[in-house]
């Protein structure tokens, strides 16, 4: 839609040259409380961890990586228009990057990773724009 090409628009103006910093930290587990006391101190109201400032901190609470996807989907519009993005993870074995990026094995919709995410968001886009095309 339109106002989904302006969004980006504005989004690719305003952030072309930018890398953006987002962090996802899963909850800590309890052996990992016993060893380190408190476990890191998140943020997100104010996207930081332990004092670091990021674009972007996750509630370790939050579960749905829908509100992950989200604030990637600017990345995913843009690429969708032709321009080059890309979208990584990057941290320690066990620190939930494939859980993030994939998701569970045979998770629900609202617990996809952010790939089947963003493959079923490009297919929807992609029919939306054949359809429109038809008309």
């Amino acid at each position: 839609p339109a106002a989904t090409r302006r969004r980006v628009r504005r989004a690719i103006v305003s952030d072309s040259d930018k890398v953006h910093v987002m962090v996802r930290v899963r909850p800590a587990k309890p052996a990992e409380l016993v060893q380190t006391g408190d476990g890191l101190k998140v943020d997100s109201a104010s996207n930081t961890v332990e004092g670091m400032a990021f674009d972007k901190v996750f509630n370790p609470k939050t579960t749905a990586t829908s509100d992950v996807f989200d604030a990637l989907q600017p990345t995913v519009d843009a690429w969708l228009q032709g321009y080059n993005g890309c979208i990584f993870a990057y941290g320690q074995t066990g620190s939930g990057k494939t859980h993030t990026m994939l998701g569970p094995d045979g998770g629900k919709k609202d617990l996809d990773g952010v790939i089947p995410m963003t493959v079923r968001y490009a297919l929807e886009h992609i029919a939306f724009e054949q359809e429109k095309a038809q008309r």
